[in-house]
């Protein structure tokens, strides 16, 4: 068993940041109340899958709502933790660990203050392998277990349970129910027992943010080309290098949902070529010409080229300058079922998935 310290979640923050890759929300907004959680109540400890009991009640955390409002009105972690208790009422039995719904962005971080609030151990792995936009698209929802009952809690300490049999179903009206809460809001959810989960995660990626974060905060200083550091640490490809010409963004839906493109002007070896961009929350979709390069569930990580620094799709602006790079998905995502949830036909675009590289492995 491993312990997550006060002094490793700069770590946890930087990696998860990277692998977000510009999605998910800036997880730096929750350093300080991660750290001063752990500082009051002491070190999470961090189970691995194989040391989670088969009869154990693992509940998964995550935060809802669109970027811009997370911006805006950031959760101080108690709401996460009334949503754990709220659930546990619901369900009448104790919860046994916490894991992350997406080990990306701030969802990637958020876990750890219900966790050290509660006592409880973190499990070293989450859902999804990269952010995601929706509640349902999740590697356990396709392996047949559902996100509800959940609970959602919001800053006033309002609370909703949501017991719905259909995932899809459950997002939407969750989004809804957030909506009228303000716009963001903590959910507990995926009460799943320990022994399903095994084969259903990613197994070992707060470890491996860990591991990111600690390789880029050692020596970051040192290397010229961050974004080179960055390729090497987390095992991604450059795509592309250039400044942005254009942006176009639409506000899809009350949710906060920001929807558009981006055309980036090569620059350096890729002088002469255009890239365009798409996304709805996350980076979904990028060619260079008509050539598609890479697509979704693959992860588009997008970064400011001088510091090495993920730019979300709403910071987008006129002639910044970036390096894309792409990261491959966890097998679990390129599985008919994976793809019909979180393949770029999922998010509406007439394209298939278009594998860059073979995929990746399952972190252990």
């Amino acid at each position: 068993m491993k312990e997550l310290t006060r002094e490793l979640i700069p770590d946890l923050i930087v990696g998860s940041r990277i692998i977000g890759g510009g999605g998910g929300g800036d997880p730096y907004l929750l350093q300080l109340i991660a750290q001063r959680v752990i500082c009051e109540y002491g070190p999470v400890r961090l189970w691995a899958m194989d040391e989670v009991p088969p009869d154990a009640l693992v509940i998964a955390i995550a935060i809802i709502g669109g970027t811009t409002v997370l911006a805006e009105k950031l959760p101080n972690g108690e709401e996460a933790v009334q949503a754990v208790r709220c659930l546990e009422h619901y369900l009448r039995r104790p919860a046994t660990a916490l894991i992350s719904i997406e080990g990306a962005g701030m969802n990637g971080v958020l876990p750890v203050i219900p966790a050290a609030r509660l006592g409880l151990p973190l499990i070293d792995g989450d859902f999804t392998g990269r952010a995601i936009p929706g509640i349902h698209m999740t590697l356990p929802s396709i392996a047949g277990i559902r996100a509800t009952p959940m609970a959602i809690v919001d800053s006033r300490g309002s609370r909703v349970i949501l017991d719905i049999q259909d995932d899809e179903t459950a997002e939407i009206m969750a989004r809804s129910t957030v909506v009228d809460m303000g716009g963001v809001a903590l959910i507990a959810l995926y009460p799943t027992d320990g022994g399903q989960l095994h084969g259903t995660i990613v197994d070992g990626s707060v470890s491996h943010m860990i591991q990111i974060g600690h390789a880029l905060n050692e020596v970051q200083d040192h290397f010229h080309d961050p974004t080179l550091l960055i390729r090497q640490t987390t095992g991604s490809e450059e795509l592309f290098r250039g400044k942005v010409a254009e942006v176009h963004r639409e506000w899809q839906n009350s949710y906060g949902y920001v929807r558009g493109d981006a055309l980036i002007e090569g620059g350096g070896l890729y002088v002469g070529q255009e890239m365009s961009l798409k996304f709805q929350n996350e980076y979904l979709l990028a060619a260079v010409g008509r050539r598609l390069v890479i697509t979704i569930p693959d992860n588009i990580i997008v970064l400011e080229a001088r510091t090495g620094t993920p730019i979300p799709p709403e910071f987008l602006v006129s002639g910044m300058d970036l390096v894309i790079l792409g990261l491959p998905a966890v097998e679990g995502w390129l599985t008919q079922e994976g793809l019909a949830v979180i393949g770029p036909r999922a998010f509406g675009y007439e394209v298939d998935y278009h594998r860059f590289l073979k995929a990746r492995k399952k972190i252990h």
